[in-house]
């Protein structure tokens, strides 16, 4: 076997060790997360929390799959066309701690947009939404979330992300 085919099925098995690791969202497991699309054929971008948490008085990066992340640049989801986003959905495992609250902000390219949850100081773990503010995107602009922890303990743990993206 030659040098280049070896490199070659080496790259095909990374590539298929990648995409084992990923999970896939269904309709019917955002509708287990208490929301309802209005049609089958919407765009989500989601990602998972890992129920990681952000330490106390500090700020971190959701994307895709890691968990939170210290650097925006190292998890945002590259937008595929020009979209607008809404209807944020972001669950929580444990309760916020009553000395602050937990915000979260989608961000494009490391720029906040307006699209924010506040999660209260001393809430219960649960299910929180922004379903009234927007934000466009151009295509290949990184999405991510970004929570800012503004209790004196680490915050809330976080369980998983969804975003709508219609295409512009």
């Amino acid at each position: 076997m030659s040098e280049r085919i070896a490199k070659e099925i080496a790259a095909i098995k990374a590539a298929l060790a990648k995409l084992a690791k990923m999970e896939f969202t269904t309709i019917a497991s955002l509708t287990a997360l208490g929301y309802a699309p209005q049609r089958a054929d919407k765009t989500v971008l989601y990602g998972s929390g890992a129920s990681g948490q952000v330490a106390a008085g500090g700020t971190a990066y959701l994307g895709a799959r890691e968990g939170f992340i210290s650097a925006e640049v190292d998890t945002g989801i590259p937008a595929p066309y020009a979209m607008t986003l809404k209807n944020l959905l972001i669950r929580t495992r444990s309760a916020q701690p009553a000395t602050g609250t937990l915000v979260f902000t989608v961000t494009a390219n490391g720029v906040d947009t307006g699209i924010v949850i506040t999660v209260s100081a001393g809430a219960s773990a649960g299910l929180v939404s922004n379903t009234a503010n927007t934000a466009s995107v151009s295509a290949l602009q990184r999405v991510a979330v970004k929570a800012v922890n503004n209790a004196s303990s680490d915050g809330a743990q976080t369980a998983s992300w969804s975003i709508e993206a219609d295409a512009q």
